[in-house]
């Protein structure tokens, strides 16, 4: 259901869902919900992996990825998922042809690369309200990808750890 309206914010419309066979996916509630809004499901035969290569392959490749991220940008393991966003947003902006790319495919924009900053990166954020006139105006947080509901970026602030929505006064 929040696939299918993010979809839609996008003027996407969604005719046929593929699922592997997963009962969260494939349950009669969620059939007649698709089957009332036009959606075909399809989906692989129980236990064959095989008949969803496609998405394995994608898994697989989204994996790697993160698991790249983590390496290079030094965040701990339990940042996966933050690494997982970023790099499932990355690659939405990789061209798959000289004229396209998946997010142009999918929504008909183009991506701008201007948005995306290096996960795990050194940051620093605004401080709207600082307590006393001494207190320093910006803190230092690290990058962790683009704010899926807002417009900023999420920011782990170095000190307590606490994850932030801000717009990104410097990346380094």
């Amino acid at each position: 259901r929040k696939f299918h309206a993010w979809a839609n914010s996008h003027g996407v419309t969604i005719r046929r869902m593929h699922a592997d066979n997963a009962g969260e996916l494939t349950g009669a509630d969620l059939k007649r919900e698709w089957e009332a809004k036009g959606i075909r499901l399809s989906a692989c035969a129980p236990n064959e992996p095989r008949g969803n290569g496609m998405m394995e392959r994608q898994w697989r490749t989204m994996a790697n990825d993160t698991r790249h991220i983590l390496a290079v940008s030094n965040l701990p393991a339990s940042m996966w998922f933050y690494a997982m966003r970023a790099a499932v947003a990355a690659s939405w902006a990789i061209p798959i042809n000289s004229t396209e790319t998946p997010w142009s495919r999918f929504t008909g924009h183009k991506p701008s690369a201007l948005k995306y900053h290096v996960v795990g990166c050194l940051a620093f954020y605004k401080v709207h309200k600082p307590e006393t006139k001494a207190d320093m105006r910006a803190r230092k947080a690290i990058h962790l990808g683009i704010a899926e509901d807002q417009a900023g970026y999420l920011l782990m602030d170095l000190e307590t750890k606490k994850i932030k929505v801000s717009q990104i006064g410097r990346a380094h």
